[in-house]
């Protein structure tokens, strides 16, 4: 099976109420041997290639502005000590109080790595509702999504609005999983063709807002209404509106079409200091470099508590209230991720991609902390951005 399409139904494990779980490891016998050879792990996929894993790619411009380099700091590199190791990390970012304070990757990598950053296009893409709301491409968040999905016009799911996409409670019923490698959950994830067919063929299962149900296809219509309010790919869009605005290198999405249609709520491939910019935009409330990208109010609504989870404001994650697990839906079912202690500060928010892809924000801090490495089942939401804010003394 290709790597990427294993990955994909590694998503099953957060999208879907199955009762997913991964392949048992084979025991390989030695026939020197008289006693069996220990279980072998299967190999491990390498996620920090998807650019040459994943294909058709189409390119968000960008129009790269160098940052200044990283000045160093003896407490964090101490406390980060043997971490990038540990959970096989490609690089790790720390800014604080106006300077880029750690900047260290894994031998091998460097600056330039584009790792898989799975779920973190979620948060970019929230970003880019927020333009088109700026750029009155879209009127407003209480819009009802059938102003831009006309198919849905006079039908109860029509109704559903554009804010509860993105706090994702759009009571829309998950992709089923009946039918194993041909069901719509599978074949949204894995056959990009059929991704728009399958999304606009979605149906009601609770009154909009009252159910918190993260689902990719759910993002991915947030990126067809955003393609179809500004009248601009989703890739061109971002190029324009983010992306160059921020100053960013090239990136990458990953098209569910030969033409484009790019996946909304994975398959953004973009550089830690890129993601550091994006990071800016959530710290400093739509400002960048003294230049407001994105007005205020949005990113105040975009962070705010939501109705049906406080812990999740509109694509993006919050810290406020500890989990120790902290699961993708209401009826607490699937995946969880783990924390081992609460964040040290009550203002956390991050954008979380499967296995430990990060980019944490805290406004009392002045701080961001960027991670990009290997998918880890284990990876603990808290103890990186703890081990940083206490070096810092501010925990």
């Amino acid at each position: 099976m290709r790597p990427a399409i294993k990955f994909l139904l590694a998503l099953l494990l957060v999208s879907s109420c199955a009762d997913a779980r991964l392949a048992a490891t084979q025991t390989r016998k030695d026939p020197q041997q008289t006693q069996p050879a220990a279980p072998q792990e299967p190999p491990r996929t390498d996620y920090s290639n998807p650019l040459e894993r994943n294909a058709p790619i189409g390119t968000i411009a960008g129009q790269y502005k160098p940052m200044p380099a990283a000045e160093g700091n003896e407490a964090i590199a101490a406390a980060l000590e043997g971490f990038i190791e540990e959970t096989e990390s490609f690089g790790i970012l720390v800014w604080h109080a106006g300077r880029l304070v750690h900047e260290a990757y894994a031998d091998g990598f460097d600056a330039s790595i584009r790792g898989e950053s799975a779920s973190m296009a979620k948060s970019a893409l929230a970003l880019a509702v927020g333009a088109a709301l700026t750029d009155g491409a879209i009127a407003s968040v209480e819009e009802p999504v059938s102003t831009y999905v006309i198919e849905w016009k006079g039908q109860p799911r029509g109704d559903i609005k554009i804010k509860h996409l993105l706090e994702m409670s759009s009571g829309l019923k998950p992709l089923s999983f009946e039918g194993g490698q041909q069901s719509d959950l599978v074949q949204f994830l894995t056959n990009g063709p059929r991704a728009r067919d399958i999304v606009l063929s979605m149906t009601p299962a609770h009154p909009p807002g009252t159910v918190f149900h993260y689902q990719n296809a759910v993002s991915q219509l947030l990126g067809l209404i955003v393609e179809r309010a500004t009248g601009e790919t989703y890739d061109a869009y971002v190029s324009r509106r983010l992306w160059k605005p921020l100053g960013a290198d090239d990136a990458y999405v990953w098209y569910n079409e030969e033409e484009g249609f790019p996946r909304t709520y994975m398959g953004l491939y973009a550089r830690p200091r890129d993601w550091l910019r994006l990071g800016f935009l959530i710290k400093d409330f739509g400002a960048f470099d003294g230049v407001q990208i994105l007005p205020r109010s949005f990113i105040e609504a975009m962070t705010a508590p939501s109705p049906a989870n406080p812990n999740y404001g509109w694509q993006i994650w919050r810290g406020a209230t500890f989990q120790s697990k902290r699961f993708y839906n209401d009826a607490k079912l699937g995946f969880s991720a783990t924390a081992s202690e609460p964040f040290a500060v009550d203002d956390m928010l991050y954008f979380d991609g499967f296995g430990g892809q990060r980019v944490y924000v805290s406004r009392s801090q002045d701080l961001i902390v960027v991670r990009l490495g290997q998918i880890r089942s284990d990876w603990d939401d808290t103890d990186l951005p703890n081990r940083v804010i206490k070096a810092l003394g501010a925990g």
